[in-house]
């Protein structure tokens, strides 16, 4: 089969749509299948891969209340560039990942003779605007451009799907995101200047508030005052960032140590580094693809239980996953890991083995048997 992964966002970018559209489309190549991925065109310079095309532009504007979002889009001798491509490849299927940047993705939909899937990944944020109006307004539009006419839709977890199915007349498949065994498991070797008996946390993420930070470093500030063995990693980067700094500083915490944005590469060898890694974001995952990274790693977890993320953890595991914003039940229950080498000892065993149940070989599976339906619908 001749297929094309359709991203929305910029290719030279990383994040959890574009690895999962990598990852699919390896193991997709594995089982034989020809795949190519169409992207904006987004710092060109830094994209070698000859599979990957690049069309139109991307361009972004802000909406009221500060929210960014992507509007790539082909204009002029772009949208003749983009027919040639589509006629010349003749793919078979098109596989079109979000539909909240809609415009190019209308557009390869339009020109396009293939068959059509989607996967949504992603839930609206809980802040005002979201709420009142991107969520139940703007993104539902953008969508239905796209997707009331597709072939078939994937969501990536149960609770992304309802809230695909409040607004589109479709009953998704549930196929959730996959980890790649090669990139994530225990082999790797942790990072040596930081495994020196201190307790290592580590928080893995965009410093924006979703991703909840400042409750690890409020967790941190009430622990380390209690056990100095303790050290906190953070890995990542964003609008936050001289907050957190100014945070550290004013409260003279030590052992606070700020890593920047990390190559893919080496973070493995950082997760295997944590003896427990904190995911509290308080809001707008549908998926929790970090703590899988985590547990294939073998190592223990810990953070808020948002809809994402209570996807992938399970009972009793969800003890450590009180509901968002309760920051002294969280810190109550790193504590409690941190005090219990018996339990970490569980969990990482656990972890270990149910990441295993996602592993890509057996999610491209599925996603190929969707493909496979929907090629035999005339």
């Amino acid at each position: 089969m001749k297929i094309a992964q359709v991203c929305p966002y910029d290719w030279s970018r990383p994040g959890g749509v574009k690895a999962h559209i990598e990852n699919l489309a390896i193991y997709l190549r594995k089982m034989g299948h020809e795949v190519k991925v169409i992207a904006p065109n987004v710092n060109a310079d830094q994209i070698n891969d000859p599979n990957v095309k690049l069309i139109g532009k991307g361009r972004s504007t802000t909406l009221w209340g500060g929210t960014e979002i992507d509007i790539n889009i082909a204009k002029g001798e772009e949208v003749e560039e983009l027919k040639r491509y589509l006629q010349e490849e003749q793919f078979d299927l098109l596989h079109f990942h979000n539909g909240w940047t809609p415009f190019m993705t209308y557009q390869v939909r339009y020109y396009s003779k293939a068959k059509h899937v989607g996967t949504f990944h992603d839930t609206p944020a809980d802040n005002f605007l979201m709420q009142k109006f991107v969520g139940p307004i703007l993104m539902p539009l953008a969508a239905s451009l796209v997707w009331k006419v597709a072939d078939h839709m994937i969501s990536v977890s149960e609770s992304q799907a309802r809230y695909v199915k409040s607004f589109l007349a479709k009953d998704p498949t549930i196929i959730p995101n996959g980890i790649n065994p090669d990139q994530f498991n225990t082999t790797f070797e942790p990072i040596p200047e930081y495994k020196d008996g201190k307790f290592n946390l580590l928080f893995l993420g965009r410093f924006e508030e979703r991703k909840g930070l400042f409750y690890t470093l409020k967790a941190f500030k009430t622990l380390k005052a209690k056990y100095p063995d303790i050290r906190l990693l953070i890995a990542g980067d964003g609008e936050q960032k001289q907050e957190a700094l100014d945070f550290v500083a004013e409260n003279q915490l030590e052992d606070v140590v700020f890593l920047g944005f990390i190559d893919e590469e080496i973070k493995a060898n950082l997760i295997r580094t944590a003896d427990i890694l904190l995911a509290t974001a308080i809001y707008g995952e549908s998926f929790g693809i970090v703590l899988l990274e985590a547990m294939a790693c073998g190592t223990p977890v810990a953070g808020f239980g948002n809809e994402g993320y209570l996807n992938v953890i399970q009972s009793p595991w969800d003890e450590y996953f009180p509901t968002p914003r309760d920051l002294q039940t969280l810190t109550d229950k790193i504590e409690k890991l941190y005090l219990n080498e018996d339990i970490r000892e569980e969990m990482s065993t656990w972890g270990i083995a149910e990441a295993k149940t996602y592993e890509w070989e057996h999610i491209t599976n599925k996603v190929y048997a969707v493909y496979d339906e929907v090629m035999k619908r005339k």
